[in-house]
């Protein structure tokens, strides 16, 4: 277990992070990324070292090809090998459909879903003379039922849902598994900075009555990238709650 490697996107904070100590508490290399903060990435990477877990931190942006393409080469050339790879990086610009720019939804399509294609296209390369890997999409519940003001967002989240099912039929005979989480609201930072009152709102229309937990949607990720779930490729797993079925 202590070879395999597992890589990050946005895996410096928020449920990326979840994932990241959850592999690596599993006993795996992790390489985590961010494209902006290179002081959150450092600060990320030094906590997982001071606990005697394998990680190095990359800057990359992921809607540059070429960014892509040297992430994934280095990590090819220092470790040899790419076993699981989770596309995590996102972003969020919220505004109804009337007041949103393109600028404004290109952003938010071409970090999403842009990043998630360059990513994986990258990493079958990698993946394809080991002859195995999974890939696991971070979707979303607001890819599936949409929300208002999240248009750019729900239109990412749901394309990366079609993507996985199209990627799965496509990398399967090579043995590449690829598979989606789609998680609801999840207690992140983001969340804990959404108005109390709003809040309970949110919580009211959850039938289990609560926000998820990272580390909750971190324990399925590790499941979808271990080898128990072998069998599984091309399926989007929703963790919310109940919220939508």
């Amino acid at each position: 277990m202590s070879e395999k490697l597992a890589l990050i996107t946005g895996g410096t904070r928020g449920i990326g992070f979840a994932i990241a100590l959850e592999f690596a508490r599993n006993g795996y290399q992790i390489i985590i990324t961010n494209s902006k903060s290179r002081e959150e990435g450092d600060s990320a990477e030094s906590f997982f070292k001071n606990n005697n877990y394998s990680c190095q931190y990359f800057q990359a942006d992921v809607t540059k090809e070429n960014d892509v393409k040297i992430l994934f080469s280095r990590v090819n050339e220092k470790f040899g090998r790419i076993d699981v790879l989770v596309n995590n990086a996102g972003i969020i610009i919220d505004k109804t459909i009337k007041n949103l720019s393109y600028n404004d939804w290109f952003k938010v399509i071409d970090v999403n879903l842009n990043g998630t294609f360059l990513c994986t296209r990258e990493a079958f390369k990698y993946m394809k003379p080991q002859g195995h890997g999974k890939i696991i999409n971070i979707s979303s519940v607001i890819g599936e039922i949409g929300n208002i003001g999240q248009s750019n967002y729900s239109a990412s989240k749901g394309g990366i849902i079609s993507f996985t099912k199209s990627a799965a039929k496509e990398f399967a005979r090579s043995g590449i598994l690829v598979n989606a989480i789609a998680p609801g609201f999840i207690l992140t930072d983001m969340m804990k900075k959404i108005p109390e009152e709003k809040m309970r709102e949110i919580t009211e229309k959850i039938p289990l009555q609560r926000l998820g937990n990272p580390e909750e949607v971190a324990k399925l990720a590790f499941f979808l990238g271990s080898d128990d779930a072998n069998y599984i490729t091309g399926q989007a797993f929703n963790i919310n709650g109940g919220l939508y079925m």
